[in-house]
């Protein structure tokens, strides 16, 4: 089943290793994201939940 995709690119004056170590931060990813009102990873699988309750699992 193909889903899609998108892309979007922004320039981010900090070097690379920087955005990526917060970018695979899963557990911060809701200071950041405003999509996001919490983020966690349990027993190897990522959580996150969004404004209008639904959680990801992954």
């Amino acid at each position: 089943m193909d889903v899609g995709t998108f892309t979007r690119s922004i320039r981010i004056g900090r070097p690379i290793d920087e955005v990526w170590s917060v970018l695979a931060d899963i557990g911060s990813i809701a200071d950041w994201n405003p999509g996001v009102v919490a983020s966690r990873i349990t027993t190897g699988q990522f959580q996150v939940r969004r404004p209008s309750g639904t959680t990801t699992v992954g």
